[in-house]
């Protein structure tokens, strides 16, 4: 389905977008992934998770809402500055229409962990909250990302929105520019081709008549059809 999306992607005429409409929630302790070009290989995984801890006679939890790259050539682009440890980095939360291309900014891949929004919060005896994070405004913000396909590399986007108690976020949809060109964030796409089965070896064409051969019990050959 094409979304209601009206930008226009600058790229060459025969340059084609795909992507598909998700609307998935993903409450606290889920995990969802996503296979941008459906072919069966994980791209990017989203995660809602709570950690608690004691420090100096407070109890701190956290609601963490992030993603990560499935492997080491996909990534996504975040602030350049890790923060609360070296593998934490801020996701970029872009508006509509801005160019996700190979200089868009910093690109971290897999070993990172994305952050789109992180709450803080201690005990009621010292009652504190903290609220990190590009999504903190809660609004729809698209995540910019790119993968492989046969190794060729795209790029694309992802539309997520963060629910304002950060029970949940919500992947709304995706999409990415086949040719490997640059893709504007929020434009409008066409649902992802469904991917044309490889061609069967010789050796898995025999096989398949093989298992159609039947001999029974006087050394006849029967063809099961």
């Amino acid at each position: 389905m094409v979304t209601a999306a009206t930008l226009a992607v600058s790229n060459n005429a025969q340059a084609q977008v795909y992507g598909e409409t998700v609307n998935r929630d993903i409450h606290l302790g889920e995990s969802f992934s996503l296979d941008f070009n459906l072919d069966g290989i994980i791209d990017f995984d989203f995660y809602n998770a709570q950690t608690s801890w004691t420090q100096s006679y407070s109890t701190y939890t956290r609601v963490e809402l992030y993603c990560k790259p499935s492997n080491l050539v996909n990534a996504g682009i975040v602030d350049p500055v890790s923060y609360y440890d070296a593998n934490s980095y801020k996701v970029i939360g872009w508006g509509a229409g801005n160019a996700i291309k190979s200089s868009s900014g910093t690109w971290k891949p897999s070993g990172a962990d994305y952050s789109l929004q992180k709450l803080e919060f201690v005990d009621v005896a010292t009652p504190a909250v903290f609220n990190e994070g590009n999504w903190k405004d809660f609004a729809q913000h698209y995540l910019g990302f790119k993968f492989e396909i046969s190794g060729a590399v795209k790029y694309g986007w992802v539309r997520v929105q963060v629910n304002a108690d950060l029970s949940h976020l919500t992947i709304l949809d995706y999409a990415y520019e086949s040719n490997g060109g640059q893709i504007l964030t929020g434009c409008a796409f066409s649902p992802v081709p469904t991917p044309t089965p490889p061609t069967p070896t010789n050796a898995e064409k025999v096989q398949t008549i093989n298992e159609k051969i039947l001999i029974d019990a006087f050394g006849n050959i029967l063809i099961i059809n």
